[in-house]
């Protein structure tokens, strides 16, 4: 197996079209370009619209932002031309130099500082994705190209301040004097505090990533190269292409190029079906690689929990609608023939939770789809929220880096140096910086990141003022969360409350059941009820996309002699996260039941009663 997995090609996208976007029209033929699989990369054939668009990720990204400060580092050169600044050395003599010598200097370390962060970048990249041994040396070297970059761009400074006899400072009147060599060694000083806090930044992030997120992740993945499969061979049926004509051998010489990629793709994606807490850290990494890439040009599906709800469903409507025809998909065993491993789609249909004899209707294509989608952006926001309340902590350990460095400095310059000592002394032993790490604070961090009942897009059960609540989780923060509502109303809630709370989680509850309880008539006939059981099993039975098989009709209680309370035990297909889905199979099965017992005309009449009637 290769270490690395193929890459697959679909965009989430926000228009009409949806990210598995893998048929071909029937104009067009495959080409090698065509057949590569790649995540998250939508290629253009206008030139002018892929310099756009290279231009608009270039900008999105620090490097873009790093290379206009050079430009306008020498745009503001070539303005001061003629303009001259005194310096002095430390031997106290003066001279001038003029400024578009620094401002060139200066620029030249910026563009030198943009090309070893992409040899560093790409080098590290490339021994992470072919090395197992020396796996985690270069993830960390990737990490930390730009400090690395920094690093040496100061370290070069620093020796030619010393060496070359640069190390000047502006010449002033206060006596603030700030020699080169001492900015450089500051600012060195400064990337190697900020590298420590980007690996403990990193090692957090990214291990709690895999352990919260891994199997999810590789779901969605298996799933989206699933749909894309059958978007592929519905768009080789557009051609006029039978498939019964061929047999297996045919088959697969027959497929294209497309099919043969993806299958590729799920070959690769076969050497990670070991359970995922057994997975090696390389290869975890590898997935998480994958998915990020998967979502990398995501534009981002904005609004509240209904509408995106609402652009997911109709997206996957339209999916389904475009693969399914009238006959439906299936049964989805004759898919193996694409496969060259039959390993691989036993392994492809037990991940994404379909039975191998199941035929896909246009309606439950469309809530896979739907799910898988619903899924992926759930993911991306989890782990976008993650990162971001880790960021938080970071964020307030580089504040903390950036004033030791300014004291640093200013002491350096020749300021009070015990005055500002006392003052930095006096600011870390205030209640201020105490209260950061208080018991609420530390309880947060607990219950956000080790405890995590939730993640984004979980619709969880928790009772607040004695009202039990049903909640879908819409933001993580480090001290609060926020839910939406089924009335839509948004509700923030500190997590120092939440951890006081029994939180039921339906996401993680798989296959979920309910009673259904029903009051008949004590003296109904046994065979009517026997026939009742009959039923309901033969109605779970012809509906396996919604319950399972599993049914139970028990006797509860008798009341009065004459009213039998009975339970109707029964499973649905999967957990009630998405409630309108479950609110579906819910009335379906009622339906039924309620003309189930008309049929068998099982009823409770309530008995006679005695009256006295008494004149006033």
């Amino acid at each position: 197996m290769n270490e690395t997995m193929k890459s697959a090609k679909f965009d989430f996208d926000t228009g009409d079209s949806d990210s598995h976007n893998y048929t071909h029209n029937e104009s067009e033929s495959y080409s090698a370009e065509d057949a590569k699989y790649d995540v998250g990369k939508e290629e253009s054939s206008d030139p002018f619209e892929k310099l756009r668009s290279s231009a608009a990720d270039t900008l999105h990204q620090r490097t873009g932002w790093i290379f206009l400060v050079g430009v306008l580092l020498s745009v503001l050169a070539v303005c001061c031309w003629n303009l001259q600044v005194d310096v002095k050395d430390r031997s106290e003599s003066i001279s001038s130099i003029r400024v578009k010598d620094i401002l060139l200097a200066c620029s030249l370390g910026v563009f030198t500082f943009i090309g070893l962060n992409f040899v560093i970048f790409k080098t590290s990249f490339l021994g992470m994705k072919r090395s197992s041994s020396l796996n985690t040396f270069f993830y960390y070297a990737n990490e930390l190209s730009e400090h690395s970059s920094a690093g040496i761009i100061f370290i070069l400074g620093f020796s030619l301040a010393l060496l070359k006899g640069f190390d000047y400072c502006v010449y002033n009147r206060q006596g603030l004097d700030l020699f080169l060599s001492d900015v450089f060694s500051s600012l060195l000083i400064a990337t190697l505090m900020l590298g420590v806090v980007k690996v403990f930044h990193r090692a957090i992030s990214m291990n709690f990533n895999y352990s919260v997120y891994i199997k999810r992740i590789r779901r969605v993945l298996l799933e989206d190269a699933f749909i894309n499969l059958l978007g592929v061979i519905d768009s080789r049926k557009n051609r006029g292409i039978e498939r019964s004509r061929l047999n297996r051998s045919q088959e697969i010489m027959y497929k294209s190029d497309a099919i043969s990629s993806i299958n590729e793709y799920m070959e690769d994606l076969y050497g990670y079906n070991e359970p995922t807490n057994e997975l090696d850290l390389p290869r975890k990494r590898v997935l998480l690689k994958e998915f990020q890439r998967l979502v990398r040009r995501s534009s981002g599906i904005r609004g509240s929990v209904i509408q995106i709800s609402q652009k997911l469903k109709n997206r996957a409507a339209s999916k389904a609608s475009k693969i399914v025809g009238k006959d439906g998909v299936g049964p989805m065993s004759d898919l193996s023939l694409y496969f060259h491993n039959p390993e691989v789609f036993k392994f492809l249909m037990k991940e994404i939770g379909v039975e191998e004899g199941f035929k896909f209707t246009k309606g439950s294509l469309a809530d896979f789809i739907e799910r898988t989608y619903r899924e992926r952006h759930f993911l991306k926001e989890n782990l976008e929220h993650m990162n971001s309340a880790i960021d938080k902590v970071a964020l307030g350990l580089k504040v903390i880096i950036a004033g030791l460095i300014l004291a640093m400095l200013y002491i350096k310059a020749g300021g009070e140096g015990i005055t500002t000592i006392g003052v930095i002394s006096a600011f870390f032993g205030t209640q201020f910086i105490s209260n950061s790490f208080s018991a609420s604070v530390i309880g947060s961090i607990i219950f956000l990141f080790f405890i995590h009942p939730y993640d984004i897009g979980d619709r969880i059960f928790v009772t607040l003022d004695g009202v039990e609540e049903n909640l879908v989780v819409s933001e993580l923060n480090v001290f609060s969360t926020v839910f939406y509502r089924w009335d839509g109303v948004y509700i923030t809630i500190l997590n120092t409350v939440l951890a006081q709370k029994a939180i039921r989680n339906l996401r993680r509850s798989g296959i979920m059941a309910e009673s259904h309880r029903i009051q008949i008539n004590s003296r109904t006939n046994q065979k009517k009820l026997i026939r009742l059981k009959e039923l309901i099993e033969d109605f779970v039975k012809s509906n396996p996309e919604d319950y399972t098989e599993y049914i139970m009709l028990n006797h509860e209680y008798i009341e009065d002699a004459s009213k039998l309370h009975m339970k109707v035990y029964m499973q649905y297909k999967s957990s009630w996260q998405n409630f309108e889905l479950y609110l579906r199979r819910k009335t379906k099965f009622l339906s039924f039941l309620n003309r189930a017992l008309q049929e068998l005309e099982i009823e409770y009449v309530l008995p006679p009663r005695q009256i006295s009637l008494r004149n006033a």
